[in-house]
């Protein structure tokens, strides 16, 4: 099974690249302002995903958060007999990733190609901390 493959790291100029984002009005991106979106800078990079490719799989470390800005992603996880089972599906301006686990309850893969922003987790939970209208998006 495919996993992603083209890890895009952000351009020097988060800025540039939010405001011609199709997902910069989603409900968490639609809160960010100059200060934080600087703060999130070093801890961000762009995901590509081609049809199948996992974004994340089931038990692995749960170390990225992500928000989709293009394509569509199934949530799935696999039974204890074995079935892949799709539990939701994932849309621009959808959030994912963070989690209480130390691991990743489900695997999540495209459905198209698909776009997505990845965050370092405890670096992004950091900025949450710092900048409450984020963690208010996100609790």
């Amino acid at each position: 099974m495919p996993q992603a493959r083209s890890i895009i790291p952000y351009h020097p100029s988060l800025e540039d690249f939010c405001s011609r984002c199709p997902a910069a009005e989603s409900a968490l991106c639609s809160v960010f302002d100059r200060e934080s979106r600087r703060a999130l800078e070093p801890i961000g990079y762009q995901v590509r995903l081609e049809r199948s490719e996992r974004l994340c799989e089931q038990y692995a470390p749960a170390d990225r958060i992500f928000n989709l800005i293009e394509g569509m992603l199934t949530v799935e996880r696999t039974t204890t007999y074995g079935q892949r089972q799709i539990v939701a599906f994932l849309f621009p301006g959808d959030f994912l990733g963070l989690s209480f686990s130390k691991r990743y309850d489900y695997t999540v893969r495209a459905v198209a190609p698909s776009r997505a922003c990845a965050f370092q987790r405890e670096g992004f939970l950091d900025t949450c901390e710092r900048f409450p209208e984020i963690k208010s998006r996100v609790a």
